[in-house]
This record gives structure tokens, sequence and C-alpha cells, in this order.
């Protein structure tokens, strides 16, 4: 298996600070296809050879991005530059709930895809992938470029591989409007490509979602499997109470629920290296030996470093619940 990411600004962060990680070099792209240089480096990790496509019009992210006449400061972690996104969405969407793709975001996805799709092509020349794996509205282009662009859809290298699309979160669709006299539609319909037939609001099983384009249906119809993160979310998706408008779409393509799956290593209390204190429900004499504790003592010693790392004030006592949340704010998490 082998994975293609984006370079982002980040990416050096990272390496500055785990100098293991530093990718090499191993090819350079300037194809018709993309029309702009690639730089490919890759990294093993964890015994996954990783690839980063390089191309700091897209990638570099850091900067001011222009808003409809507003500029949008945006900074490098932000590397879907969701500020852009909000600020876009609050212009141009028709509902409370809708969230439009500002045209670079868009623009952003479609490159990368066409760049992952080209790098895939040049590094395994003789082997061809069993499966490409694609996810939610940023990678959405990918089973839709091997369907129809003619720059791969009449290739060998991508005959018999199974597109297999995966869905975390429903409300982000990549969407961008349809319109013929914008240039920014235009732009995008030509990275696609787009023919009209894909964008008409007669069909169903088309890149059409109410007006706009959407990225992430174009890549749940050109997937041969569309796999969600429980059995549970695959069934929802397809009533119109959660499948935010794509109900129809999903009761078609029959998605494959597979749980989420995590790594004991990692969230095991009695083994976890981001505790400062390891316990376990009933710690035998191994465990003693091995510095863990009873959950209740584990607890209490876990919530008082907690305490102290934020400030917290510990006089209420160590009886008082303490409420922890890690998620983004928003309504799909039950905020409102």
């Amino acid at each position: 298996a082998y994975v293609f990411m984006p370079y982002w600004s980040v990416v050096d962060d990272a390496i500055a600070r785990d100098p293991s990680l530093r990718p090499e070099l191993v090819a350079t792209i300037d194809s018709k296809v993309l029309g702009e240089e690639v730089l490919v480096y890759a990294v093993n990790m964890d015994g996954v050879n990783v690839y980063l496509l390089k191309c700091d019009k897209y990638f570099k992210v850091e900067g001011m991005v222009d808003v409809e006449g507003k500029m949008v400061p945006i900074k490098k972690e932000d590397v879907y530059r969701a500020e852009a996104d909000k600020v876009y969405s609050q212009r141009w969407r028709r509902t409370p709930k809708e969230h439009n793709t500002h045209p670079l975001n868009a623009e952003t996805a479609i490159f990368f895809s066409n760049a992952a799709l080209t790098a895939m092509e040049v590094l395994h020349q003789r082997h061809r992938p069993d499966a490409i794996v694609t996810a939610d509205w940023q990678t959405g282009a990918i089973p839709y470029l091997i369907e129809k662009s003619p720059d791969f859809r009449d290739k060998e290298f991508f005959q018999g591989s199974v597109r297999m699309h995966t869905i975390h979160n429903l409300a982000y669709k990549g969407l961008f409007w349809i319109n013929e006299s914008d240039e920014a539609f235009q732009r995008l319909r030509g990275m696609l490509p787009l023919e009209e037939d894909d964008y008409d609001d007669r069909t169903v099983m088309n890149a059409e979602f109410y007006g706009n384009v959407s990225l992430m249906q174009a890549g749940v119809v050109e997937s041969d499997i569309v796999v969600t993160v429980s059995p549970q979310y695959g069934e929802e998706i397809q009533t119109d109470e959660f499948a935010s408008g794509m109900e129809v779409v999903f009761q078609i393509k029959e998605p494959l629920g597979i749980l989420n799956g995590i790594l004991p290593e990692e969230v095991d209390p009695s083994v976890s290296a981001e505790l400062p204190a390891h316990y376990a429900d009933r710690p035998d004499a191994w465990d003693a030996k091995l510095g863990v504790v009873d959950a209740p003592e584990g607890k209490r010693i876990n919530k008082a470093v907690l305490r102290a790392e934020y400030g917290l004030d510990p006089r209420p006592g160590e009886r008082v619940p303490l409420i922890a949340f890690w998620g983004r704010l928003i309504e799909q998490k039950g905020l409102h």
C-alpha cells in the first residue's frame, strides 16, 4: 500500500520537530495534464510509503485569500483554508446549513486529484493498483477523473482497479456554484472536466447537487464501493434525516459500513504514553511492577495534572466532575 498527500506548509514544521520524517525527492512531474511542476517526495512511515506532492501554488496556504473582494488571512495550519470557505459560504449559500467551497479550495482539490493519479502512474508503471481509496470531498474528483477524464479513463494502468470512496462527514460536500458566465466555474469545469450531462439537474447520479457541483457526490457516484465509518452510519445516510440531501444516491449505492478502528496501545490507559499515570480496573502483580495503579487512583492523578496544565482552580476538590470535549464547535457535534 502507498499513500499520496499534499506537501502542505506544515510538513516542514513536522520535519523540524522530527528529522527522521525528512522525505526524499524521487520524481519531478511536469505534464500538460497538470500545467504546473510537481515535486514528488517519499518517506516511509510505519512501513507505509507516503508520497508528498509539492506545488507551492496550491499547497503553500499561508497568506491572504481574496473572497469576493474581502482579504481573509489564512494560517498555514489551516490547510483547507476553512476561513475562506466560511466567508465564501456566508455570501453564496442558499440555506443556513450549506457549506460552499471557495473556488481556490475546489481548484486545489481537483489539482491534487490530477497530480496523484499522474504520480501514481509515473511511480508504479509495472504495478497497477488493486484498489484506489479516496475520502470525502477533498479527493472525490479522483474516481470521477478515472471514469470521465480523457487523460485517465482509457489508460490500461487504471483498468481493473476498484474505486472505493470513504465518507466521514457529509456536511462538507465540496460545493461550487454552477454558473456558465462565471470565470471560476469555467476553470473548474475544465479541470475536471465537466460535460453538461455531468451537472444536469434532471439526473440524480451525476455531480450536480441543487444548483452546485459537488466533489463529494462526484466521488460517490463514480466509485465501485462506498464506505462509511460504521454500519449504523451507512444505514442512516440512506434516510433524508441524515443524508444531507444525498439519500437517493446512497439508496442506489448501498454503502458498506466498516466500524472505525483504534490503536489499543494509544488508547489503553494502562500503557498509553500520553498519560502521566497508567491505570487498570484490576491491576495484577505484574501491572504493579510496571507502575500501573487501580483506576480511581490513576484517574485522580491524571485529573490533577490536567487541571494544573490548564490553570483550573484545584480548590473545588477531587469529587467535582471534570468534563472535557474534543471536537469541532459545530451543530453536527451537538453544539448549537
